[in-house]
């Protein structure tokens, strides 16, 4: 572990709590909170059929229950501020899958009712334990003293799944035992063998963490204490690269699998890698890759609100990937940036945060500074597995809250995207607005534990006048709770505290209808000088005061809904995601 680069509750920065297959482990004796497995937004929106001789439905956010602090009410305008921000592209969000854990039936139906296209396998700190290619292809997981077992996940059923659903796969090689002539095999093996072609190759996992530096599996001692130098690192890394071309030339690889220490030190290793990945005049490395936890291994009795203050400022996803793209394309102007594990927080300290829904709202604006910021793709940890943030337990058990984020909302948000403001200027607030001929839609996370948010959408682009349907969750219900209009839709809406809500509508959005001063914050910490015309939800904004707790909205006179297959479906509204 790195001492603290300065004091406060989040100096310590991605600092990894290492257990034995290499990644955070659970706080002892811990659950998930259960949820009803099996049952996304399609079963609770079947189940809240409602006549259509009803002429007007209230739903009432009940109470969260209570925090520390002080509760008030701010309200605000949201504004779209038209298309141009960019494409989602097919890449943008993915999970990691551990050789670990178990990889069967279960876990094949959790990831296809999610839009994770990226699978990162075998996931995590395992990488460099792992050889998928031995063992009758069932893999073995070498241990810090030169012992292995079986992985129980089996490389061939991951690939043959991955095959049959044309997943995308960012395969980790064992790079911290240094030797890239059996890396170069292992490529070699699975192409020929099993038909994988991954997005990447990607040359080991957070190699400051590593202790085993260049020594084979069979002579690892847990004595060892070697660690490379980000030069170190980088020449061992260039010479795989080197030997996956000479069996795939066609092949891509990461050059950087995450730091493992934050980012205080992640430009010395992008630059180091980069540079030498320049080999005989050509780059060999299609890009590197970061991992983020915001609010690092995080401390005893940190409140929900301590933890979304990490979504500012140098620890957060948007400054980290704004900072470490500006490092690749100074070095690589072709070169992609991959957040290819990201979490809220390592350590099992926040396991009730992590475990609980406030992750469902943190994720949800990470997600959105993270397509703001450009990241190529953002792949959470872990599917499966011991971590306090793993969708789920262990196979069979039950999903956590934040696996339902990505199940019943995230696969919502298509094609491009759109900057989403306020007036006045909201902190802990995000929105992003996307388009698509599958439907359009906008999201909106309330990141603070005390404060509900009177949300006006009235000529904010949205287009309330014709049919659509909302998604809206807090700690409440165990699921979204949905609506439809084929009408007339409500432009003014509650959002509790750690509360997310999700907009759909198949007519086209725009650009707010009126320009809008720029906003005069409500809260001490925001931005000033915001830009004329448009007041953005700038994710580097702090909150001070902590405000309070929310009521109701009225819905317009709606009809039925059903959803099959992701269709909802209501006798005047036809809305495909």
């Amino acid at each position: 572990m790195e001492p603290a680069s300065s004091p406060g509750p989040h100096a310590k920065r991605e600092e990894r709590s290492v257990g034995a297959g290499g990644d955070p482990p659970e706080e002892p004796g811990h659950r998930p909170t259960a949820r009803r497995r099996g049952k996304g937004v399609a079963a609770l929106v079947g189940a809240l059929v409602v006549a259509s001789a009803v002429l007007l439905a209230l739903w009432v956010w009940p109470h969260a229950p209570p925090v520390p602090g002080p509760h008030s009410t701010v309200s605000t305008h949201l504004l779209i501020a038209g298309s141009g921000g960019g494409s989602l592209g097919p890449y943008r969000l993915g999970v990691n899958v551990r050789a670990d854990g178990t990889f069967g039936a279960y876990e094949e139906s959790l990831l296809a009712a999610t839009p994770a296209n990226v699978i990162r396998w075998p996931g995590g700190a395992l990488a460099d334990r792992y050889n998928g290619t031995v063992n009758g292809g069932q893999g073995l997981i070498y241990n810090d003293d030169g012992t292995s077992q079986s992985a129980t996940a089996s490389l061939a059923t991951f690939a043959s799944w991955c095959l049959s659903t044309q997943c995308t796969v960012i395969y980790t090689l064992p790079a911290e035992i240094g030797n890239p002539a059996a890396a170069a095999y292992q490529v070699g093996w699975i192409e020929a063998n099993l038909g994988l072609h991954p997005l990447y190759w990607e040359i080991g996992n957070e190699p400051a963490l590593w202790t085993h530096f260049q020594i084979p599996w069979s002579q690892w001692s847990p004595s060892q204490d070697l660690a490379p130098s980000p030069a170190g690192y980088a020449s061992v890394a260039a010479s795989y690269a080197l030997a996956i071309h000479q069996v795939d030339p066609s092949a891509k690889v990461l050059g950087l699998g995450g730091v493992g220490k934050g980012g205080g030190t992640e430009a010395a290793w992008i630059n180091a890698t980069l540079s030498a990945g320049v080999q005989n005049g050509v780059q060999q490395f299609a890009g590197v890759a970061i991992h983020v936890y915001p609010a690092g291994s995080g401390y005893p009795g940190e409140t929900d609100e301590q933890v979304y203050a990490a979504l500012d400022g140098p620890p957060s996803l948007a400054s980290r990937v704004q900072t470490g793209l500006a490092d690749v394309q100074n070095r690589c102007a072709a070169c992609v940036l991959y957040v290819d594990e990201l979490g809220a927080a390592s350590g099992s300290t926040l396991a009730s945060f992590m475990a609980g829904f406030p992750l469902v709202s943190f994720t949800a604006a990470a997600v959105i500074q993270g397509i703001e910021a450009n990241a190529s793709s953002l792949d959470d940890f872990v599917l499966e597995g011991g971590y306090s943030g793993a969708w789920t337990g262990g196979s069979g058990e039950t999903p956590k809250p934040v696996y339902g984020l990505y199940q019943d909302l995230l696969g919502m948000l298509r094609g491009g995207w759109a900057p989403v403001g306020s007036s006045p200027a909201v902190v802990n607030l995000y929105a992003m607005a996307t388009t698509a001929p599958t439907g359009n839609a906008l999201l909106v996370a309330n990141c603070d534990q005390n404060r509900t948010v009177d949300l006006s959408f009235s000529g904010s682009g949205f287009p309330f006048g014709a049919s659509g349907a909302a998604w809206a969750w807090n700690s409440s219900s165990a699921e979204p709770v949905g609506y439809s209009w084929t009408r007339s839709g409500p432009e003014n809406w509650t959002l509790p505290p750690e509360a997310v809500l999700l907009l759909l509508t198949n007519a086209p959005i725009s650009a707010a209808s009126h320009p809008v001063g720029a906003g005069t914050a409500t809260e001490t910490g925001a931005r000033s000088g915001l830009e004329p015309g448009f007041a953005p939800l700038d994710p580097l904004e702090r909150a001070v005061p902590r405000l309070h707790a929310g009521t109701s909205f009225s819905v317009a006179p709606g009809h039925g809904v059903e959803v099959r297959g992701g269709v909802l479906r209501d006798p005047q509204v036809l809305l495909r995601w």
